[in-house]
C-alpha cells in the first residue's frame, strides 16, 4: 500500500491519530504549529530534489502529479538561483576567453 505513517501493527493511521501525534512533535521542537503544516515537509522535500538536479518527471512522478505544470510554477523559485549560477559561470568563461582572445591578437 506503500504507507508513510502507520501504527505499530502497520494499519493505516487514522488522521486524527496522525494530527495529535504531529503537533505534540511540534510542540517538542518548539515550532509553532501555525508555522509549519505536513504540507511543508513536501514542499521543502521537492525543493531539495529540484535544487539536487533530480528531472522534473521523476519528481512528477513521485508527487504523483499528472503534468509538469504544477511542479515548475511551484518550484521556479529553486531553479531560478541554479539558473543565476550557471548564468555566472557562463559569464566567467566568456571572460576568461575574451581575455585569453586579446592577448592572442596583441
Amino acid at each position: 500500500m506503500g504507507l508513510i505513517f502507520t501504527t505499530e501493527r502497520g494499519l493505516p493511521m487514522r488522521q486524527e491519530t496522525y494530527r495529535r501525534q504531529f503537533l505534540a512533535l511540534l510542540r517538542r521542537a518548539g515550532v509553532d504549529p501555525k508555522d509549519v503544516t505536513p504540507h511543508t515537509f513536501r514542499h521543502t522535500a521537492t525543493s531539495h530534489l529540484v535544487d539536487a538536479g533530480v528531472p522534473l518527471g521523476t519528481i512528477s512522478d513521485l508527487l504523483g502529479h499528472v503534468d509538469l505544470t504544477m511542479l515548475v510554477k511551484n518550484y521556479r523559485h529553486s531553479t531560478s538561483s541554479k539558473v543565476t549560477g550557471h548564468v555566472a559561470a557562463l559569464d566567467g568563461v566568456l571572460a576568461a576567453n575574451s581575455g585569453q582572445a586579446r592577448s592572442e591578437n596583441e
